[in-house]
This record gives C-alpha cells, sequence and structure tokens, in this order.
C-alpha cells in the first residue's frame, strides 16, 4: 500500500510539470547531410522575431533544442529537454513570446534565418505549468536570397566552387555591394570591403557605410557573408568551414571587378571591427598582394596568450569556466545594465544551441577537423574544462606568432598597408592582445601603426576613418595622374 502511495505521489508530482510543447514542421523533400534540429525560444523580449535571441548574450531566452535525425516532422518538448538557462518545468509562471525554428540549411548559423529553415509565427503563450499540450506549426519557409536592388543598395548571391568543391555539393555565399552614388557601369571604382563582427551579415552594408567616412560613397562597398554553419568564418582557409580566405581573394572580389566596376587590388581597401577586425586583418597578411591596405578595429584575439584576459596555452589553467578562485571568468566589462558575460554562459548557452555561437566560431576556425566533419572540441560545454591537446594546434592561426616570419618573406608587400585601431579599454578585453601584437611588430621592425582610440569601446568611431578614405582618395588621385 505504501508503495502504491509513493508512485501514486510521484505521478503526480510529474503531471504537475506536464505542460510540454508540440512542433511539426514540413519534412523537406532531400535529407539534409547534418542532423535537422528544432529549437522552441520562450522569451519575454519585446521583439517581434525571436530569431534574433539567438545572438542576444546579455538578456538570453529560454532555448531549448530537440534533434529530428529520423527526419519524423514532430518533436515534443518537455521537461527532460535540453535547455538553457532552466528547463521548462523551471520556468517561472507568467505570459511569454514564443517561437519555434527548424534548422535545415548546413551552411548558416542562426536557426530560421536561412534559405530552406522553417519557423514558426510568433505567439503569446502562458507558463503555468499545467497538463497540457501546446501544438506549434512551422509553416513558414526561408526563401533562397534573389537578385535585389534597393537603390544603390545591390542583394545577391554567387555559387562557389572552391567552397563546392569542398563540401562536394552545391554552395553558394550571400553578399552585398553599396554602389557609388552617380554610378557608371562603364567606370571603374576603388572597392572597400567591409567585414562585419560576429552576428553581422552581408545585410548590414547599409549600415557599414553610414559607420565609415562619407567618402564611402564614392566608392563600391562589398559584404561577403562571413557566416557558415559553425559561426563567423573570419573568411581564414579552415579544415571544418572550407577555404575562405581562398573564396574571398580568387573567386568574390575578381567577380566584384567584372560586375560592379571594382578597380583591382591596387584600390581595393580593408576594414572591419571585432571578428571582422580580424579577419581583414588575416586577409592582409595572408594576401597582401590582393589589397591596398587594411584598417583593422578592435581585432579578436592576435595572441593566443592573450586571449581576453587570458593565457590559452598555460596548460595549468584548465577551466574555461572559473578563475582559480572559483568566480566566474568575464568576457567582457559591465554592459547593457552592468551586466558581465562570462565564458561560462556563452558555452552553456552554446551547449544548446550547438553550432553557431562565438565560441564554437573559434573553435571551427583554428581547432582540426574530425572524421565527421565538425571540429574537434576545445573544451567541454557542460564543465568548461578546456581541452589543451587540441588548443595547440591553434599556434596556425595565432598572428603574433606567425606574423615575424611572414614579415620578414613578404615585408615588401606589406609596407604602409597595416593599421590597427582599438580602444584604450575595449569591452571585450581586445586591447590586451593588440598591445602585444606591438610589441612583437616592433621587435621585428614591421611598418604597422597602432592607434588606441580613446575611452571604452567596441564599434568604429567615424572621424577615426578620415585617414582610411585620405588614403583610397590620394591613391586614386595617383590613378588618374598616370
Amino acid at each position: 500500500m505504501i508503495c502504491l502511495i509513493s508512485l501514486f505521489s510521484f505521478i503526480l508530482s510529474l503531471s504537475a510539470f506536464a505542460q510540454n510543447f508540440e512542433v511539426s514542421y514540413k519534412v523537406p523533400d532531400k535529407k539534409p547531410s547534418r542532423t535537422v534540429k528544432v529549437y522552441l525560444i520562450i522569451s519575454q523580449s519585446y521583439a517581434q522575431d525571436l530569431a534574433g535571441e539567438f545572438q542576444n548574450w546579455f538578456k538570453p531566452p529560454f532555448l531549448f533544442c530537440i534533434d529530428d535525425p529520423k527526419l519524423t516532422g514532430s518533436v515534443t518538448f518537455n521537461q527532460n529537454t535540453l535547455g538553457f538557462p532552466k528547463a521548462i518545468k523551471d520556468i517561472p509562471k507568467g505570459r511569454y513570446k514564443i517561437q519555434a525554428f527548424v534548422r535545415i540549411n548546413e551552411d548558416y548559423f542562426i536557426p530560421g534565418k536561412a534559405a530552406g529553415d522553417q519557423y514558426s509565427k510568433m505567439q503569446r503563450t502562458t507558463i503555468d505549468h499545467s497538463n497540457e499540450l501546446n501544438k506549434i506549426e512551422c509553416d513558414k519557409v526561408v526563401p533562397l536570397q534573389q537578385k535585389q536592388q534597393k537603390g544603390r543598395i545591390v542583394f545577391n548571391r554567387f555559387k562557389s566552387r572552391k567552397m563546392s568543391a569542398f563540401f562536394k555539393r552545391d554552395y553558394h555565399i550571400n553578399y552585398s555591394v553599396a554602389l557609388p552614388k552617380d554610378y557608371d557601369a562603364s567606370k571603374k571604382y576603388p572597392v572597400v570591403v567591409y567585414n562585419p563582427g560576429y552576428t553581422g551579415t552581408y545585410k548590414h552594408v547599409e549600415y557599414a557605410t553610414h559607420e565609415l567616412d562619407s567618402r564611402v560613397h564614392q566608392c563600391i562597398t562589398v559584404i561577403l557573408d562571413p557566416n557558415c554553419y559553425w559561426g563567423h568564418s573570419v573568411y581564414a582557409n579552415s579544415a571544418t568551414n572550407g577555404p575562405w580566405c581562398d573564396v574571398m581573394v580568387d573567386e568574390f572580389l575578381p567577380y566584384i571587378d567584372t560586375n560592379y566596376g571594382g578597380a583591382g587590388p591596387k584600390h581595393r581597401y580593408l576594414t572591419g571591427v571585432s571578428s571582422g577586425g580580424w579577419s581583414s586583418l588575416w586577409l592582409m597578411i595572408q594576401r597582401p598582394e590582393a589589397f591596398a591596405g587594411t584598417w583593422s578595429y578592435a581585432p579578436d584575439p592576435l595572441d593566443f596568450k592573450n586571449f581576453q584576459l587570458y593565457d590559452f596555452y598555460n596548460q595549468k589553467d584548465k577551466d574555461l569556466y572559473r578563475k582559480n578562485d572559483g568566480t566566474l571568468k568575464p568576457m567582457s566589462t559591465p554592459l547593457q545594465g552592468n551586466q558581465v558575460l562570462t565564458y561560462k554562459s556563452l558555452g552553456s548557452f552554446e551547449h544548446v544551441l550547438h553550432a553557431g555561437g562565438q565560441l564554437q566560431s573559434f573553435g571551427a576556425v583554428f581547432s582540426p577537423c574530425q572524421p565527421n566533419g565538425d571540429p574537434q572540441p576545445w573544451f567541454d560545454p557542460k564543465t568548461g574544462i578546456m581541452h589543451h591537446d587540441v588548443i595547440t594546434q591553434w599556434k596556425g592561426y595565432d598572428v603574433c606568432r606567425i606574423f615575424p616570419a611572414l614579415w620578414k618573406e613578404k615585408h615588401n608587400d606589406y609596407k604602409g598597408k597595416i593599421n590597427l585601431l582599438v580602444h584604450q579599454n575595449d569591452i571585450f578585453f581586445l586591447t590586451h592582445s593588440v598591445r602585444a601584437f606591438e610589441k612583437v611588430c616592433k621587435a621585428a621592425n614591421a611598418d604597422v601603426q597602432f592607434t588606441y582610440l580613446p575611452g571604452s569601446g567596441h564599434h568604429i568611431p567615424k572621424a577615426s576613418t578620415k585617414s582610411m578614405f585620405d588614403r583610397i582618395a590620394a591613391d586614386w588621385e595617383a590613378r588618374i595622374a598616370q
């Protein structure tokens, strides 16, 4: 009798938290090579489209994920579903917005934003932990990017031969172009290659032109979407992501010159901030013959001994999440309501997201690739324990380590071309690695210009881009004078 009472009490305890969510979607006609993932976001955000919440670092939503390897077209989220930061049963009662997304596209980092992905309408729901099954239908499909022109802004996509060969299937990349004022298709123009930071996409080209000196409107400004399945490609050739550097230099930029009137390598300039700052510097040091200069802002770590505040080569430091005193390691200064982004909060969120987060982006570029095509994990997302055997293999992407030899070999190609800019106090602690790189450059007698912008920040101050466009104008005047 006691056992029956205990069993009955156990069943009652389960039913008290039996509010489940069944998400259905249309099974794609062609089976993707990657496992389809179904996501559920529950949030009190003011956003009208919860797909943006996948990048909300400081106020992340309740995020849940279920794999559907057998393509059943229907999954049920319950109290045992993998979630962040809490299980469904632990979400406080109240009114929420809710939306479901199905990740089908194999080449993009934001679920529900790539061609072929499916999503539901956003709706309001009450979390009351009642014995109720909520049904959600993902009846909307993200369309392919077709060529579209809005005034001087062009959005399009092109098929990359190199990426298609790497993945053994057709691979298309979206891009955008901001044409000059008074554009004449019969003329040539300087090209500004804008590299967005993490979460930035090809759609941000108009924002990019507002961020730069007004003379940008005399140039062609282009963005090749930097994003892939694992996150930001940083346009680096990678064992996991593919030959992004080669695609940019050997395919995309010649395509721009041919189709839009770019004036070629002697009038082609790089810029970008954060992951885009690292990208622009990486493209320059790898392929200096293809560019006339770079102005790289607040680049991601250039020195893995100064990876923000930490020495990633220090094998005694085994915990990515916590310091020796047990406190959480910060990734930022206090922001947005005095909140601090931590490695643990981001790593735990990405454990549910699986691929496409900032930490996963680093691994997909820097780490060796496993036989299944995924990057070797560089830390355990559950515990934060770092895999130093993997991290030691990152050295080929450590700019401070590789640049002295590159300078010795290619210094004539680099002279006068490399400019690094960062705030004196970068809010993501990126000033440290820039200063480390400055020491490396001084030791190598390398002609690299460093500018430390006053105060705190992590952006491109418009006034600071004047020197870049002075240089562009001078190069163009010299061309005309020839």
